[in-house]
């Protein structure tokens, strides 16, 4: 540490201010150099700033101010340490923090990975599914068009007996049509009951499926836009070097991410 002894020339025992001497401090081995007037005391100690002061010849109020001057300078490069060790302190923990965030990121960046693949095959599936539903609903449809199109058929001679299920000469041509027809119609309209049943479970499975492939695509859009602000982040806190988080713009809480967000 330097302080100055005196602007002004000083004489002491050893010569003339106005030349350069050299004072020493034989307990401390402080040194005091005295150029063109000035005093310059490099001292560690007060004691040894105040013994070259002493032997430099400055009266008892010259060596109080010199010794406030070391008191003051050795206060501002204290302080000065201190501030360069806090600073040191804050980066490293910048940096701690920031591979955590980093860490934390890329963990996070796996989960998303992850439920986007998981979707995407979910709705595949789905789709599959769909086809299939469809085409079996399709099926339904021209069944029911073709049992609606349906018509008793009967020879000119011969009928098929609606309750023994035999072939024989009616006695009565117009009952037995008659009745031909109201079992048939009857059978008709149960198949046709039953073919309805199966197109509104299909149906209604066909709506199920589509909304919940509208939603997981809705989830997937938000996860991949959640990646790309993720991977944003990401490659901002390696790249950048130095930079508080702050200062970058991406803290834990701006990411917009916890874990309890997974649905699946």
């Amino acid at each position: 540490m330097k302080v100055i002894l005196e602007e002004l020339s000083l004489e002491n025992s050893n010569g003339s201010g106005k030349n350069a001497h050299l004072f020493t401090d034989k307990t401390t081995s402080d040194t005091c150099i005295m150029l063109s007037g000035k005093g310059i005391c490099e001292s560690n100690s007060a004691s040894g700033v105040l013994s070259v002061a002493v032997e430099s010849g400055l009266a008892m109020d010259e060596q109080m101010n010199v010794l406030k001057r070391y008191d003051n300078e050795k206060r501002e490069e204290d302080d000065a340490t201190l501030g360069n060790r806090q600073k040191e302190n804050d980066v490293k923990d910048d940096a701690l923090q920031r591979a955590r965030n980093i860490a934390a990121i890329k963990l996070q960046l796996t989960e998303q990975a992850y439920q986007c693949a998981y979707l995407q095959e979910q709705i595949i599936q789905r789709n599959t599914e769909l086809k299939r539903l469809n085409k079996a609903l399709e099926g339904e449809q021209q069944a029911l068009v073709k049992l609606t199109d349906s018509r008793v058929k009967w020879g000119a001679e011969s009928f098929v007996c609606p309750t023994c299920k035999r072939v024989h000469e009616p006695t009565n041509v117009e009952a037995m049509k008659q009745k031909m027809v109201k079992v048939f119609e009857k059978d008709k309209t149960d198949k046709k009951r039953i073919i309805k049943k199966k197109m509104k479970a299909l149906r209604y499975a066909i709506k199920q499926l589509e909304l919940v492939n509208a939603e997981d695509a809705q989830h997937l859009r938000i996860y991949k836009s959640n990646r790309s602000i993720l991977s944003a982040a990401l490659k901002t806190l390696e790249v950048v070097k130095g930079t508080r988080l702050s200062d970058i713009g991406f803290g834990a809480s701006d990411i917009g991410f916890r874990m309890s967000d997974f649905r699946y």
